[in-house]
């Protein structure tokens, strides 16, 4: 359980959630070229995990 607690004291936060955020862009762009009710509320519901731990994913138009 020690490993555990100390993997997350030291883990690079930043390059985690900047790989988290480029999985959600590749999830919201599928989404977009196949768009069902299930994708729509599966990106949605990402995003609002994403708001509440503070990381901004742009729209890429």
């Amino acid at each position: 359980m020690s490993g555990i607690m100390s993997w997350f004291s030291t883990a690079n936060w930043a390059e985690i959630m900047g790989a988290a955020a480029a999985f959600m862009l590749f999830f919201d762009r599928l989404a977009k070229l196949t768009p069902t009710e299930s994708d729509n509320a599966i990106v949605a519901m990402l995003q609002k995990v994403f708001a509440v731990l503070g990381v901004k994913v742009p729209d890429v138009k």
